[in-house]
């Protein structure tokens, strides 16, 4: 079997995933601990029962898989929903009962986030609709998951999870079969990964709400819904101990005589600030403990930044205006951020009104893209370091 792009003939995903899981010699138990998810998971895919990964599952199966970056463009092509933010569909309905869509199960440790759960399990007891934003690879799902399943064992409300890739919110003949499902007893509806169909994620939204009392929803995505009603909630970077506690439990995972130590402690901990707490960089990050030590690691990171990274903030990337994205490779200039002042004379020196670059900024923060810092009296806004390399790169490929 050739490696091929999308064009006629080319293998649906599932068929490429097996295709690459034997070229690499692994089972399909074997592959889902190397990448940390679940065997039911990848049989699930190669069978085509599941069609698209989330995109923290594609990048965490691509260095598993040990793909080169060829193979990893094709691998993530393949994978990629044909859907927009204007008028995009998800799939073809209709949606079955909400039994048919039970939580996944987690097969990896669930570390942190303690505080945030609690604050989201409070929200959806007094609001209908929540969503969780935050950038690609800050473990919105992961936390969803979690925040479901605590409900759900405390018996407090039944928990449906729909990842929004694969399924058809758009369809009306699909959401009247969907709300006649939803109606008959108290239900949170955990719709997964919006941000590629906001805008119908957020119709979707309305209509159930408004057809059934019993539903609650939790929504993950990079940006909030803008909703009636909506309450959003921007999850935040893990702190560093719960980010050295993820990096030691995945580091094993690789490596069973990985162990944490009073030496390679401090290293731990300046690799996860340099990853920004980002739990995606640092499971990527501790996969590479069976072949590298924890300080070439360490000095490999300060040189350049985790590739695994690379396609998770593409997809948030190819989401901006032509304008949105000319501005955010121009922040990458500032390394430890910058005021709406500095903002304005680097970013915009053609004279754009500040107005319209604090609706940039403005933008650029709700895609989850852009870091706004309020707590000083003069506001900072920065970039995530893995989002600055990557805007860096763009820039650098415009030759400003």
């Amino acid at each position: 079997m050739e490696d091929r792009g999308r064009d006629r003939g080319s293998p649906d995903f599932g068929t490429l995933l097996r295709h690459y899981r034997l070229a690499a010699g692994l089972s399909q138990e074997a592959l889902a601990e190397r990448a940390r998810v679940s065997s039911e998971g990848i049989s699930a895919l190669e069978r085509g029962y599941r069609r698209t990964p989330q995109r923290e599952t594609l990048a965490l199966l691509a260095e598993a898989l040990e793909l080169d970056p060829e193979q990893r463009a094709i691998f993530e092509a393949t994978a990629r929903p044909s859907s927009s933010r204007h008028g995009g569909s998800i799939s073809v309905g209709p949606w079955p009962s909400a039994g048919t869509f039970p939580l996944p199960i987690a097969l990896t440790t669930f570390i942190g986030r303690t505080t945030e759960t609690s604050e989201i399990a409070a929200l959806l007891r007094g609001h209908r609709l929540v969503t969780l934003a935050g950038p690609g690879g800050i473990g919105k799902t992961q936390t969803a998951l979690r925040v479901g399943s605590a409900l759900s064992e405390a018996r407090e409300i039944s928990v449906c999870f729909i990842p929004l890739a694969q399924d058809d919110t758009g369809n009306p003949a699909t959401l009247e079969t969907l709300i006649a499902n939803l109606t008959d007893k108290p239900l949170l509806l955990i719709l997964d990964g919006c941000e590629s169909v906001v805008d119908d994620a957020a119709k979707t939204a309305h209509a159930i709400l408004g057809g059934s009392t019993h539903l609650r929803i939790l929504a993950t995505s990079r940006e909030p819904l803008r909703a009636a009603g909506e309450y959003a909630y921007r999850l935040p970077s893990l702190p560093e101990a719960d980010a050295v506690a993820l990096f030691v439990d995945r580091a094993i995972a690789r490596n069973h005589q990985f162990a944490l130590t009073d030496e390679n402690a401090p290293l731990i901990a300046q690799i996860c600030q340099d990853l920004d707490g980002i739990p995606l960089a640092i499971e990527l990050a501790a996969a590479r403990m069976n072949v590298l030590s924890v300080k070439a690691l360490a000095e490999r990171l300060a040189a350049a930044s985790e590739p695994g990274m690379h396609s998770t903030i593409e997809s948030s990337y190819n989401l901006l205006s032509d304008r949105e994205r000319r501005f955010f490779q121009r922040l990458s200039a500032f390394e430890e951020g910058a005021t709406l002042d500095e903002v304005t004379a680097a970013c915009a020196p053609d004279g754009t009104p500040a107005g319209d670059v604090l609706s940039l900024i403005a933008s650029l923060v709700d895609k989850s893209l852009v870091v706004a810092e309020l707590e000083s009296s003069e506001p900072r806004y920065r970039l995530l370091e893995a989002f600055r390399q990557y805007a860096r790169d763009k820039l650098s490929a415009c030759n400003e």
